[in-house]
C-alpha cells in the first residue's frame, strides 16, 4: 500500500480553511494515520522551543474518512498532560480531500492544525504546572509559579508569543477570607490556601423523559441549561454501527446531543445505544462491474445496505458476485477518435456499458474500439496551396474514411516541403466550341511529390489563349441509282499547329442526300396496241391485273382505276305469232323469245312461264307458255386496257444521267 511522509502538508489535493480567523498549531505526528480503515484514534505533540514541556505534552484525538468523496477530517479534542486527560472546549482540526483513501500519514509527520484557542491551551497548561509547584514546594514564593513556563513562550517559539506569559489560570476559591488573603500577588494562591479546583469538571450531561440537561463551561464556572430539542446522530465516532456480516444483521449506534441556542455549542446528552439488529439486504445500483473486455462481459459487484426509517443507507464497499451480463459499447457516446500516427491508424472510440433491471450503466471513459481501426492517408482536398511563380508550396493532412465511408482528418493542412515543389506544364486536350467554330488549346499543371513521387496535378485543363479554327472537306460521294439518290459525305478537322498534327472533329460521314431529277419533265410512254375489254382481277395487295395473265399488273400512272360493275340482267325479250302479228297473246298464238348480246359477263338460263289472260284474249279462258330465259352476270372489274412501252431519264446529282428501259405497262383507257 502506497505510503506518504509528509513533513508539512496533509495529502490532500487541497486544504480549505473552514475558520476565518483561528490559533494555529504545529504538531508531529506520534502514530501512523492508516485512512484506508475510514477512522481512528491519532496523537501529536506541540512543536515547542521548551523540549521539557514538549514531552510531557500531548494533543489527542480522531481522525475520520468519506470514503466516497474522499474527505477526511483530523480532530484533536483532548490535552494529555503528566499522565491526566483534558477535554478542549474548541478542538484543533485539519480538514481536506485525500488524493487516494489509501493514503496513509506516517509517524513523525508534521502538520498545522486550526480551529481551537491557545489560550485555553495554556491555561490548562498553567493550571497542571501550578498543582504540581505547589505540591512539591508549598512554602515558595506564589509569584514563582505564576511565571514558571514564562520562559518557554518566547516569541515566535510557543503559542502565543509575549502575551501568553501573562495568562493566568481561574481559581476556584473556597472562602472569602482566601479570596481577601494578605498576598499581594493577585490571588493565585499562597501557603495556607485552600484553593482546591485548578481543573473544573462538571456533571454529567442527562437525558430522561424528554428533557436534556446539559452544563456549559465558562472557565471555572458550569452553567446548568435544559432544553426538550436533541438531536439523534448514528454512527459517529464514538458510538459506530455493530455489523454481522455472518447473519446479515446491523445494529445501529446512535447517541443524543443538545445544541445551545445562544452559543451553538453542541452537548452530548445520551451515551452510545443500540437498536435492535436490522436485517441487512445487497445490490449493485452503487457498484462498478469487473470488466472483461476480451470476452464483452460484465460481472456484477454488490453493496449491503439496511432501510430504517423509510431511508436506505449503505454498509461498506462494493464486492464481487457471480453474476455476469453482456457487454455493449455506444460509438456515439465519443465525439473524437483516437489517432495513433505511429502506426497510420486511428481508432473509433466507444463508451462501453451493460443492461441491468432495464437500466444501461456506463463501465468509465471512452475507450478504443479495435473493431474500428481506419487507416491513414494523405489528402489536400481541403488545403490551400501557396504559388509564388512556378514554385508550389504544397499542404497535405492526414486523412481516413470512418465507418460510414465519411472521410474525416487527423492533422491540420501542413506543408510537404517547406523548399517548395517547381510547377511542370503539360499539354491536356481541347475545349470544343461548336458555335466560333474553333478548338482551344487546355493545359495541366502539375509537380511531382517529394515523397511518393507521384505526379499531383495542381491546375486542370487551364484554357490557353491558343485557338484552331475548324476545316469541313468532302470525304465521300455516292450514287444510289435503285433508290434513285445521291449521297455525299464530309470531315471535320483542324490542325494543332503547336502539336503539328490533324486532329479530326467528325469523322467521314454523311453530310447530304440529293435525290435524282427526272428529266424532260416525267417518263416517256408510248401506246403500241389496244387490248380491247379485258376482264380484271385484285389480289390481295389490293393490285389489279389481267384475269387471264395474272402476272401482268395495271399500271395506274394515268389516273385510271377500274370499277366495279358487278350485277345480273335479264337479256330476253317476248314475241308472239298469231293472227294479229305477234302483238298479243292469243289462243292461237306462239311464243318466241329473243335473246340480246352478254358482253363483259357470263349467261345463266333459266325456264319460265308466261300466261294470256282474259285481258289479252279474245277467249274467255286462260293460256300458259312456257319459254327459256336468260340473263347476264357482269364481271367485277371489265376495262378497255392499252399496252405502253415505258422509258425514264434521271439527272445524278454529279450532273450525270441515268436512263431506265421501263418495259411494256397496262394501263386503263378513257
Amino acid at each position: 500500500m502506497k505510503k506518504l511522509k509528509l513533513s508539512l502538508i496533509f495529502p490532500f489535493i487541497c486544504i480549505v480553511s473552514l475558520i476565518a480567523e483561528s490559533d494555529l498549531i504545529n504538531l508531529t505526528i506520534k502514530n501512523e494515520v492508516d485512512f484506508s480503515n475510514g477512522f481512528g484514534t491519532v496523537q501529536g505533540k506541540p512543536n515547542l522551543n521548551d523540549k521539557d514541556l514538549a514531552d510531557k505534552l500531548e494533543l489527542q484525538g480522531e481522525y475520520n474518512v468519506d470514503k466516497q468523496s474522499k474527505n477526511a477530517v483530523i480532530e484533536f479534542n483532548k490535552v494529555i498532560m503528566d499522565g491526566k486527560t483534558y477535554n478542549l472546549n474548541n478542538a484543533f482540526s485539519k480538514k481536506g480531500r485525500l488524493k487516494s483513501v489509501e493514503s496513509k500519514l506516517t509517524k513523525d509527520s508534521n502538520i498545522t492544525v486550526s480551529g481551537g484557542s491557545k489560550a485555553e491551551l495554556l491555561e490548562i497548561i498553567n493550571a497542571v504546572d501550578k498543582t504540581t509547584k505547589e505540591d512539591k514546594n508549598s512554602n515558595k514564593d506564589t509569584n514563582s509559579s505564576k511565571n514558571s513556563y514564562g520562559t518557554n513562550y518566547s516569541s515566535g517559539g510557543g503559542y502565543g508569543g509575549e502575551s501568553s506569559r501573562t495568562f493566568q489560570p481561574t481559581y476556584a476559591t473556597t472562602t472569602e477570607k482566601d479570596s481577601s488573603s494578605d498576598n499581594s500577588t493577585g490571588g493565585t494562591g499562597g501557603t495556607g490556601t485552600d484553593n482546591s479546583a485548578l481543573v473544573v469538571e462538571c456533571p454529567k450531561n442527562t437525558y430522561s423523559d424528554g428533557l436534556a440537561t446539559y452544563y456549559e463551561q465558562l472557565g471555572t464556572i458550569c452553567s446548568k441549561k435544559t432544553t426538550n430539542s436533541v438531536e439523534t446522530k448514528y454512527n459517529t465516532k464514538s458510538c459506530l454501527n455493530k455489523v454481522d456480516y455472518k447473519n446479515n444483521t446491523i445494529q445501529l449506534g446512535y447517541q443524543l446531543f443538545a445544541t445551545d441556542a445562544e452559543s451553538g455549542g453542541t452537548y452530548l446528552v445520551q451515551q452510545c445505544q443500540y437498536t435492535e439488529p436490522i436485517a441487512l439486504k445487497s445490490d449493485v445500483e452503487y457498484c462498478k462491474a469487473n470488466i472483461d473486455y476480451k470476452n464483452n462481459k460484465a460481472f456484477l459487484q454488490k453493496r449491503y445496505f439496511y432501510n430504517y426509517e423509510n431511508q436506505k443507507t449503505y454498509v461498506g464497499e462494493c464486492t464481487p458476485t457471480d453474476e455476469e451480463v453482456p457487454l455493449s459499447y455506444d460509438l456515439n457516446a465519443c465525439k473524437d477518435d483516437r489517432h495513433d500516427f505511429e502506426n497510420g491508424v486511428s481508432y473509433a472510440r466507444g463508451l462501453y456499458y451493460y443492461i441491468y433491471n432495464n437500466q444501461r450503466i456506463n463501465t468509465g471513459e471512452c475507450m478504443d474500439i479495435p473493431k474500428y481501426t481506419y487507416k491513414h492517408y494523405k489528402d489536400a482536398s481541403t488545403c490551400e496551396p501557396t504559388t509564388i511563380n512556378d514554385i508550389i508550396f504544397w499542404e497535405e493532412r492526414v486523412a481516413y474514411n470512418d465507418l460510414n465511408g465519411a472521410k474525416k482528418f487527423a492533422t491540420d493542412c501542413a506543408v510537404v516541403n517547406t523548399l517548395g515543389e517547381k510547377l511542370i506544364t503539360e499539354f491536356a486536350g481541347y475545349s470544343y466550341s461548336e458555335s466560333a467554330q474553333q478548338a482551344i488549346r487546355k493545359e495541366n499543371q502539375y509537380f511531382i511529390h517529394p515523397i511518393t513521387k507521384e505526379k499531383i496535378i495542381v491546375n486542370a485543363n487551364v484554357l490557353t489563349s491558343k485557338a484552331y479554327s475548324y476545316q469541313n472537306a468532302q470525304c465521300g460521294e455516292q450514287h444510289d441509282d435503285q433508290n434513285k439518290v445521291s449521297r455525299y459525305y464530309k470531315e471535320i478537322y483542324f490542325n494543332d499547329t503547336d502539336e503539328g498534327k490533324k486532329v479530326n472533329i467528325q469523322e467521314c460521314k454523311l453530310d447530304t442526300s440529293i435525290p435524282y431529277t427526272l428529266m424532260n419533265g416525267g417518263t416517256l410512254d408510248t401506246l403500241t396496241k389496244t387490248l380491247g375489254y379485258k376482264r380484271l382481277g385484285k389480289n390481295s395487295e389490293g393490285k389489279y391485273y389481267l384475269w387471264d395473265e395474272p402476272t401482268k399488273f395495271i399500271n395506274h400512272n394515268n389516273g385510271l382505276f377500274p370499277a366495279n360493275k358487278a350485277s345480273t340482267k335479264s337479256i330476253t325479250s317476248l314475241t308472239f305469232d298469231g293472227l294479229d302479228g305477234g302483238k298479243k297473246c292469243t289462243f292461237i298464238a306462239v311464243v318466241n323469245p329473243v335473246y340480246s348480246e352478254c358482253v363483259g359477263g357470263t349467261i345463266s338460263k333459266k325456264t319460265s312461264t308466261y300466261t294470256c289472260d282474259a285481258g289479252d284474249a279474245t277467249e274467255s279462258f286462260y293460256r300458259n307458255f312456257n319459254y327459256e330465259e336468260r340473263f347476264c352476270n357482269y364481271y367485277d372489274y371489265w376495262e378497255q386496257i392499252g399496252e405502253y412501252t415505258v422509258k425514264e431519264e434521271y439527272l445524278r446529282g454529279n450532273g450525270t444521267s441515268y436512263k431506265i428501259d421501263g418495259g411494256i405497262v397496262y394501263r386503263i383507257l378513257k
